[in-house]
Order: C-alpha cells, then sequence, then structure tokens
C-alpha cells in the first residue's frame, strides 16, 4: 500500500472514533466546579441567575485576580463573593481583600476550605496559630468530597439538611444531596456571629458552625462551608434550596455584587475542540496515533529522493592559452612584423583604457602624456615609442623579446 493509502485509512479511523464518541450519550458530569454558566448538577447557573432578582443589585462577573480587581483602594459600597471549592489566597491578596473588606465592604466566601493568611486574620488567635502558614479557619470534614457528593446524588447518602438561627429565617433546611462539606471553627467571639449550623455527620448530638458573619474594620465577611446549598441540584431538586439561597442572600448588604469567576478549580480547561479530544480516551489515544503518524512520515518521507545535483566547475580563464597559440602560429611561420603589430596594438589598446588617452599615436606628444600618467621618467616613454616604431620596419626575435620586458616595465606601476 502507498503512502496516501495509510494516511487515508489513518484519517478514516480517527473520523470512525470522533463519529462513534459523539453518538455516545453525555455522561453526568459530577465534578464541583460552581461555575456561573455550567448546567452541570454542581454548577451555579440557577443562583448566578437569581441573585440579581433576589438582591435588587446588577452582579458583576470577574475574570481577573483578586489582586489586580481589588487594587482600587477608594471602592466603596460593593460586595465580592468568592464561591469556589477551595480558597487559600497569598500574602498579597489576602492583604487586598482585607483591605477592601476594611474599607467597608462586604466580602462572602462560600467553599469547602478556607487557608492562608486571610484565615489567619479572621480567626481567633488563642483558638488557633495564626503564626502557621497553613492555618485553615474553614477545613473538609471529609478527605474526598467530590466521592461523597456523587454518592449522595446517586441515592446512597441519606439527603442533607442545614439550620439558620438568624431571626426571621430560622428553621431546617432539607436538601436532596450532600452539602455539609466543611465546617467553621477558631471564630473570634467577640466579633463574629454564628448564622447557621449542622449536625455532625458522623455523630448526630454533635453540632458544627456552617455559617457565620465575622466583622473587619467597617465591614464584615459573611464565610459558608455549604458552597453546595446554593448549586443547580440543590436549588432545582426536591427540598428547601431556594429558601435556603434567598435567606442567604438576605444577609447580605443591598449593594452591587462582584462575582468572582477566577477562584474555580477548572477554570484553566478552555472550551475548545482540542480540549474535548484530550479529555476523551478514545480520542486521546486517536490524536497521539496521528501525531505519530505524522512525525514517521516527517522523519522517513520528508527528504529529497531527487539525484544530488552535480557541482560544475566554472570554465577557466583562455585568454591566455589563446595568446600562446597566437604567438605560437606566429613563431612557426617566422611572422616577426604580424607579431609587432599585435604588440604595438596591444600598447595601444592600453593607452586608452588604462591611461585614457583618447587617440594615442607614437609621437613625442603621446610619450609626455603617457609617462605622466604612468609615472615613469619621460625618457623611458620615448624609447618605448622608438623600440616600437623599429618593430614596425624591421622586427627582429630578439628586438621582440626586449620589446615586451619594456611595455612590461612602463606598465609596472599603472
Amino acid at each position: 500500500m502507498s503512502i496516501r493509502g495509510y494516511v487515508l485509512l489513518l484519517v478514516g479511523l480517527v473520523v470512525a472514533l470522533v463519529a462513534i464518541e459523539l453518538a455516545q450519550p453525555r455522561p453526568l458530569d459530577l465534578r464541583v466546579r460552581l461555575e456561573r454558566e455550567g448546567d452541570a448538577p454542581f454548577d451555579a447557573e440557577v443562583f448566578f441567575a437569581s441573585l440579581p432578582e433576589w438582591l435588587g443589585q446588577p452582579v458583576e462577573p470577574v475574570a481577573v485576580p483578586t489582586f489586580e480587581r481589588l487594587a482600587d483602594s477608594t471602592l466603596r459600597g460593593l460586595t465580592f463573593l468568592v464561591l469556589a471549592q477551595s480558597v487559600a489566597p497569598d500574602d498579597a491578596e489576602a492583604e487586598r481583600m482585607l483591605r477592601f473588606v476594611e474599607a467597608g465592604n462586604t466580602l462572602v466566601i462560600l467553599t469547602h476550605s478556607l487557608t492562608g493568611p486571610l484565615a489567619a486574620a479572621l480567626a481567633d488567635p488563642t483558638e488557633v496559630d495564626v503564626e502557621d502558614p497553613d492555618v485553615g479557619l474553614i477545613d473538609p470534614i471529609v478527605s474526598d468530597f467530590e466521592t461523597v457528593v456523587t454518592a449522595g446524588v446517586l441515592g446512597a447518602v441519606e439527603p442533607d439538611t442545614l439550620r439558620l438561627v438568624s431571626p426571621g429565617v430560622a428553621g431546617v433546611y432539607a436538601f436532596p444531596v450532600e452539602v455539609r462539606g466543611g465546617e467553621i471553627y477558631g471564630l473570634d467571639a467577640g466579633r463574629s456571629e454564628v448564622l447557621g449550623t449542622a449536625v455532625w455527620p458522623f455523630d448526630d448530638t454533635d453540632v458544627m458552625v456552617t455559617l457565620a458573619r465575622v466583622r473587619y474594620g467597617r465591614g464584615e465577611v459573611l464565610l459558608s462551608s455549604t458552597p453546595l446549598a446554593v448549586s443547580n441540584a440543590a436549588l432545582t431538586g426536591d427540598g428547601d434550596g431556594p429558601a435556603y439561597a434567598a435567606a442567604l442572600v438576605a444577609a447580605l448588604p443591598d449593594q452591587p455584587v462582584l462575582w468572582d469567576d477566577y477562584h474555580k478549580p477548572y477554570q484553566e480547561h478552555a472550551q475548545t475542540p482540542l480540549r474535548f479530544v484530550l479529555q476523551t480516551p478514545a480520542l486521546r489515544g486517536a490524536y497521539v496515533t496521528l501525531l505519530l503518524a505524522g512525525l514517521l512520515y516527517v522523519a522517513f518521507r520528508g527528504r529529497r529522493w531527487q539525484r544530488a545535483v552535480p557541482v560544475v566547475a566554472p570554465p577557466p580563464n583562455a585568454q591566455r592559452e589563446f595568446a600562446r597559440t597566437v604567438g605560437r602560429l606566429h613563431f612557426v611561420h617566422r611572422d616577426d612584423r604580424g607579431l609587432a603589430r599585435r604588440i604595438e596594438a596591444h600598447v595601444l589598446d592600453r593607452f586608452r583604457s588604462e591611461l585614457r588617452l583618447a587617440e594615442p599615436a607614437l609621437d613625442a606628444e603621446t610619450a609626455r602624456l603617457a609617462a605622466a600618467r604612468a609615472g615613469v621618467p619621460e625618457t623611458e616613454a620615448t624609447a618605448l615609442f622608438a623600440a616600437l616604431r623599429r618593430a614596425r620596419q624591421r622586427p627582429d626575435p630578439d628586438d621582440l623579446v626586449r620589446l615586451d620586458a619594456r611595455v612590461a616595465r612602463f606598465f609596472r606601476h599603472v
């Protein structure tokens, strides 16, 4: 089979694999992404779409890092909402967040894990070691929460409940999926307020904090360890998810909201055809096979197959050979007068081309100009012209040899 046949066969296999993959039903995406534009069970599309109506204020998505968005120290009357599975800002980012809250704004963090300098600034120094760089204010209650979530969706875990204690919204709220993902601990009782709790999943008598408000400067920080309580699965299924989300929004001040789009676990996964191919095992294998086939083709068929072009040397300078041949003919035929005429023609031609004499002649004026332009004594030019005139009348082989030497001496400086 030719190379073209192999390429067509490979392309046909790739097309067949793509068709088979597209024909299969799309599996349910159970990743905890909490994206504002996602219809998966654990995205937050419903909550993001309902937030402006519940709050009565505009909601602006923020796709840049928090350090860049909160760089303006004059921001006032805003709520910055972070909804992510884990939040761990570094020192510079935590400083910008705290300065934003201290100026009178509100920071809302819904996450399963809050660690780092921001957690240390909000925690009670007597309860946690704030000098520890890995200090946490919210820790997950299970090591692999996505496994628990998946089991809950499939019905292997009992429906979950949360409790709110604030006046007007106090009560128990039931959810169709597991939402108790973390516990808030180490709060400073002097500047914090517990707004919601839940029963510890492994002990029916132990209560853990899931929603709290912490005052910082002129602003406040609202912490929630149950971000899945505002996911699509919680707000569209059976239970009290919409009522709980509305009660959570009621705890926010009446001001515009900045929705963080940057702290997302799958934010770097672009929705492109190549990303889809690389995330699917069968298509990824076909893509790798195609790349290897291309590399093999370049390695074995990409080189030139034609014959090497031979190197043709430039033709040699034949002027010297021509002069030698003409001189040999005159020597054989004893044509001394012909040689004399050629020498004279050669000298006159050099006068015209090298000494710029328009109409050279064998006279005294030409001898004077030629000597001046050649840089030789005038007597030497006069002797050369006399030798040329004698060669016209009765040339002799010895005279011709001496004439050639005299010509070479005359033009030695030109």
